[in-house]
C-alpha cells in the first residue's frame, strides 16, 4: 500500500503483472498457489509452455516453486531489500538498464546509483544466503528480459524494511524499463468499468486516529486508526481512551502479536461486542456476541475486472443470525447515521452498480453474470497523461515520476532512498542472542486446509492437515535430534508453542516455517494451544507501516522428549 504509492503514487489495485507477456516472472515471497482463487498459477504455467522462466524467491521451495516446477532461490527471510539493492547494483554497474526510460521518467537515480555501491554480490550473499552468482544472474536475467512481471505480496511486508524491501523490487522493475509495458508492472486501464466504491468520512472536529503521529503515511492513505496502537489506547488512554469495540469477522487474539497483551486488551473494555459465525479466541471476553450468518443467507454481488455477477440468497438466515452489513446498517439508524449508506441488499447492489451501465435487473436475469466492456490495454501511459489527475505525463508523485528517492517519504522525515535495514532479532544484528536462538522464525505461510484461523472445526479439511507443523531442513532437525514427526517445542525470547516437525529440504537451512492460524477454540486441543504469535514481539514493528515482524525472528526448536515404541 504505502510502497507503490512512494513508487507510481498508485494503490495496488490499480496495478497488475502482465503474466501473459512476459518472459520472466519472479515469484518473490508469494505463492500463487494458495492464494483464493489461485488464477495465478494457470497462468503462469501457460506462460512457462510458451517459454517463460519463472523463477521462486522464497524460504520455502512454496506450493507455487512445486507446482510449476520453477527454479527455486532460497533467501533469509528479511533480507530481500538486500537481494533486490545487490541486483540493482549488478544492472548498473553492468549497464543492464533502461537508459531512456530511467532518464525520462525516474527520479533519484544518482543517489540509488551511490547507495547500492555497498551491495556487492559477495556481500549480498553473506547477508542473504544467495549465492552471488545467483544475485548476477537475476540481474542479467531482469535486464535482458523483454517483459519481466514480479508478484510479491506480504511475504517481504512483515519485518524491520519491509516497505523499503518492497520499494527496492519495484524499483527493479523500473530500472529494467518494465513499468507499463508488455509483460512488466502494468496500470489497469483507468477507464475500466469499476464498482462504485463510496467511503464515509470520519467527523471534521472529531480526534485524529490514534497510531497518526507514530505512522502519518499509514493514516495519510487509510485515514484510520493503526490497530497496532490499540492496546495503548485501551490500558493507557494514550492518546485518548477508548472503551468500547466491535470485533466483526476477525479474531484479535489469534492475529496480533503478544496474545496476552490483547487478552488484558479485550478484558479492560467497557464493551465488547464480538460478530461472528462461530466463536472465537476475543469471544469469552464478549459482552454481545452477535451471530452473522453466512453469503449463502443473503444477497450481494461480484464484480470482477470485466464481470460482474449477482450473489444470490439461497436460504433464510438461521436461527438469530442476521448479515454483517445488516447488523451495521441497524446500528447506524440507531446512531442517526442511517441516511448515508444504502440499507437493503436491493439498495446496496445498485448504489454499487452506479455508473457501471449494468442494472440489478441484468444481473438477475444472468445468473451466470455480464460482461463487461473491457478497454484494450494501452502501455506507457505515463507517456500520455493518464496516470495523473491533471493530465499531465508522468506519475501521480511530487516529481511526476518514478521515484528512486521518494520526496514524499523525504517531507515527513523518513530516509527517501529504498534503504536496507538488517532485521533487528536476527542472526547478524544479535548475535548474542542467536547463541541461544540460532534459528530464524518465520510464519504467516496459508495452508490449503485453513483459511487463516478459520476452517479448523471443518472435519473434512482439518483430516487434510490434524496437527500444526513447523517446517525445518533436515540438517537443522538432525542436530536436535527430530525426526519427521515428532512432537516439538518452538521457543523465541517471548514464549514456547508445541508443533508438531515437518521435516523437508524445501526450507532454507537455519530456517523455520511454524503455521499460523492456532489459537482458537474449535478444532483440535493440538491446534487450540498452538497460538503462534506467543512467539512473535508487539513492539517490534516497520517503523514506516507499523505492521508488526512476523517474519524475521529469532527461535529454536527442540524435541519432546516422549516413550518412542
Amino acid at each position: 500500500m504505502i510502497a507503490p504509492q512512494a513508487c507510481f503514487g498508485q494503490h495496488y489495485r490499480h496495478l497488475t503483472d502482465d503474466l501473459e507477456n512476459a518472459d520472466l516472472i519472479l515469484v518473490w515471497g508469494a505463492n500463487p498457489a494458495t492464494d483464493s482463487p489461485p488464477a495465478r498459477v494457470k497462468r503462469i504455467k501457460k506462460a512457462i509452455k510458451r517459454g517463460a522462466r519463472v523463477i521462486v524467491i522464497d524460504h520455502r521451495r512454496n506450493e507455487t516453486a512445486r507446482a510449476t516446477r520453477s527454479e527455486w532461490i532460497g533467501i533469509r527471510p528479511g533480507s530481500d531489500g538486500a537481494l533486490a539493492l545487490g541486483i540493482i547494483h549488478v544492472m548498473i554497474r553492468e549497464n543492464l538498464y533502461d537508459h531512456d526510460f530511467v532518464t525520462r521518467w525516474t527520479h533519484g537515480f544518482a543517489e540509488l546509483a551511490r547507495y547500492v555501491e555497498r551491495f556487492p554480490p559477495a556481500r549480498v550473499a553473506a547477508i542473504t544466503g544467495v549465492p552471488a552468482e545467483s544475485v548476477i544472474d537475476l540481474a542479467h536475467a531482469i535486464g535482458a528480459a523483454k517483459g519481466c512481471s514480479i508478484l510479491m505480496y506480504t511475504g517481504l511486508e512483515y519485518s524491520n524494511s519491509g516497505v523499503q524491501a518492497i520499494r527496492a523490487v519495484l524499483a527493479i522493475q523500473a530500472l529494467g524499463g518494465h513499468i507499463d509495458v508488455p509483460g512488466g508492472k502494468i496500470f489497469k486501464m483507468p477507464n475500466r468499468i469499476q464498482h462504485n466504491r463510496t467511503t464515509t468520512e470520519p467527523p471534521r472536529n472529531g480526534k485524529r486516529p490514534f497510531g497518526s503521529s507514530r505512522y502519518p503515511l499509514y493514516t495519510e492513505l487509510r485515514n484510520e486508526a493503526h490497530a497496532v496502537e490499540l492496546p495503548k489506547a485501551v490500558l493507557e488512554n494514550d492518546p485518548y481512551p477508548v472503551r468500547g469495540l466491535i470485533v466483526s469477522g476477525a479474531s484479535l487474539i489469534t492475529s496480533w502479536p503478544n496474545p496476552d497483551l490483547w487478552r488484558q486488551t479485550l478484558a479492560a473494555l467497557d464493551l465488547l461486542v464480538v460478530v461472528n459465525r462461530f466463536p472465537t479466541a476475543d469471544a469469552q471476553f464478549a459482552d454481545l456476541l452477535l451471530p452473522a450468518s453466512t453469503p449463502f443467507e443473503t444477497t450481494s454481488y461480484q464484480f470482477h475486472d470485466g464481470w460482474a455477477q449477482l450473489r444470490s440468497q439461497v436460504i433464510e438466515p438461521i436461527g438469530d443470525s442476521r448479515p454483517d452489513y445488516q447488523i451495521f446498517t441497524e446500528l447506524a439508524d440507531r446512531l442517526g447515521y442511517g441516511d448515508k449508506w444504502p440499507r437493503t441488499d436491493e439498495e446496496k447492489i445498485r448504489r454499487g452498480l452506479e455508473g457501471t451501465g449494468v442494472t440489478l435487473e441484468q444481473l438477475q436475469a444472468n445468473p451466470a453474470g455480464v460482461p463487461l466492456p473491457v478497454p484494450p490495454m494501452r502501455y506507457r501511459k505515463y507517456e500520455t497523461g493518464d496516470l495523473r489527475e491533471d493530465g499531465r505525463p508522468g506519475f501521480e508523485t511530487p516529481t511526476g515520476k518514478f521515484e528512486f528517492t521518494s520526496e514524499w517519504f523525504r517531507s515527513y522525515g523518513y530516509e527517501p532512498l529504498p534503504v536496507y535495514t538488517e532485521p533487528e532479532e536476527s542472526p547478524l544484528a544479535a548475535t548474542k542472542l542467536a547463541q541461544t536462538y540460532p534459528l530464524v522464525f518465520n510464519s504467516g505461510a496459508r495452508m490449503q486446509s485453513t483459511f487463516r484461523s478459520q476452517h479448523l472445526n471443518i472435519d473434512g479439511l482439518r483430516k487434510l492437515q490434524p496437527k500444526p507443523l513447523v517446517w525445518l531442513h533436515p540438517k537443522d532437525a538432525k542436530a536436535r535430534g527430530i525426526a519427521d514427526g515428532d512432537e516439538v517445542i518452538v521457543k523465541s525470547p517471548r514464549g514456547q508453542v508445541r508443533f508438531w516437525a515437518h521435516v523437508t529440504e524445501d526450507i532454507v537451512p537455519g530456517v523455520i516455517e511454524a503455521n499460523m492460524g492456532g489459537g482458537g477454540p474449535l478444532g483440535p486441543q493440538e491446534w487450540q494451544a498452538a497460538n503462534v504469535n506467543v512467539l512473535t514481539d508487539s513492539d517490534n514493528r516497520d517503523p514506516i507501516s507499523g505492521f508488526p515482524v512476523y517474519k524475521s525472528l529469532l527461535c529454536d526448536v527442540s524435541r519432546v522428549e516422549t516413550v518412542r515404541t
